[in-house]
């Protein structure tokens, strides 16, 4: 066993291809239901395995931190010269950064203002940046707006927004979303102020309502409870279940379901999003105060991307280049708004658990449980890998 491979790489290779893992080539001698055999071969010019996945969510407390910390960095360069190597310094002092580290983060940062001609966004600052040379198509122009807020809150609030614009404007808003940025297809002339408004926090909710089942985050998590509840059989024997016959089989149980008001796997997807994915009461509370005032906005055009917008851009296009031509879901579906309310607000609904259940759950997530300890320098490296930081007296 060398490693795995994503299936969709594995349905573009052939037999007799080579690609590269690690440090050797492997030319493909067959391919399986469910293994690529392999042989190695010499060095030579080879593709490399791509895998595709998701961007994992950042938590907002993560995020809130990270905005604090720019705001902080925003200060210094203020009083800071081009060359003034006193921010280097602050960043090796507060944060404890190699030199070459604390020189980087300073150069990346004074790029960005440099770019936009603008602060950091930050915190306590929402900056949106329109990008003059990558039209849209037409009167659109693509526009980033930079908040910073983490993937649990810039998904929703993209989403909401999406639906907001649909009912104001009667036409659907392109929006993508990642950890830092969210990026929008926007008419010439529509300011920060006019997209901003669009969202409250009295009705966040009602415009997920309406727009969470068209999306795919919906789509991939009602599949990963379906299968976790046994409803997507499994072939018999040891032959796995290729990914796109599985989302395949989702999608037509989600089309059999959708009418139904009380389906519990729907119920469980909705709660999955609202209570897992995202972090509902921290946008709320954001979108409050930006309404209020204390997050300030501001608006610049760019030339080229600045370099906060490079990875959302990345994954834009990326996101474009293997869209099809299938159309959304329209309507949502006949769920119970209470039924879904009830779910997600109602401890009483999750069971509760035995304390010594959850104690003997962490000492075997822990690996103290007797008989979970590694038992090789190769597990112990996964156990480290796993647990990022162990205290001392855990590892002796």
């Amino acid at each position: 066993r060398i490693g795995e491979l994503d299936e969709e790489f594995v349905w573009e290779s052939r037999v007799g291809e080579t690609f590269a893992l690690g440090m050797q080539s492997w030319k493909i001698r067959a391919i399986t239901h469910s293994d690529v055999l392999v042989d190695p071969v010499a060095p030579r010019a080879s593709d490399v395995p791509f895998w595709r996945a998701e961007n994992l969510n950042r938590a907002f407390h993560f995020s809130e931190r990270l905005g604090a910390c720019l705001e902080w960095a925003d200060g210094l360069l203020d009083r800071a010269g081009p060359d003034d190597p006193g921010p280097a310094a602050a960043f090796q002092r507060e944060y404890g950064l190699a030199p070459r580290a604390a020189d980087a983060l300073a150069g990346f940062l004074r790029r960005q203002r440099a770019a936009t001609r603008a602060p950091l966004p930050h915190r306590h600052h929402i900056l949106m940046e329109r990008c003059r040379d990558l039209a849209g198509g037409g009167e659109l122009a693509r526009v980033i707006l930079h908040t910073l807020w983490g993937g649990s809150l810039n998904r929703p609030l993209a989403y909401a927004l999406a639906q907001a614009w649909e009912d104001v404007h009667g036409e659907r808003l392109e929006v993508y979303a990642d950890n830092d940025c969210i990026a929008l297809f926007l008419p010439e002339g529509c300011g920060i102020a006019e997209v901003l408004a669009l969202v409250t926090p009295e009705s966040v909710e009602p415009l997920l309502r309406r727009k969470l089942e068209q999306t795919g985050l919906f789509g991939a998590r009602f599949r990963e409870n379906a299968a976790r509840a046994l409803l997507l059989p499994r072939p018999a024997g040891r032959r796995r279940m290729p990914l796109w016959l599985t989302r395949q089989r989702s999608k037509r149980l989600l089309d059999a379901v959708y009418r139904c008001e009380d389906f519990p796997i729907l119920t469980e997807t909705w709660r999955t999003c609202l209570q897992d994915e995202f972090d509902l009461p921290a946008l709320k509370r954001l979108l409050g105060e930006l309404h209020a005032g204390e997050i300030r906005c501001t608006e610049t055009v760019t030339d080229a991307p600045s370099p906060f917008s490079r990875g959302i851009l990345w994954g834009v296009n990326n996101t474009l280049m293997y869209a099809d031509d299938s159309a959304p879901r329209r309507g949502p579906s006949s769920l119970s708004d209470d039924l879904i309310r009830e779910a997600v607000f109602t401890p009483e609904l999750r069971p509760r658990l035995d304390p010594a259940l959850a104690e003997t759950f962490e000492q075997k997530a822990q690996r103290l449980y007797e008989g979970y300890a590694p038992r090789s320098p190769e597990e112990l490296l996964d156990w480290v890998k796993e647990r990022l930081l162990v205290p001392a007296d855990e590892w002796a």
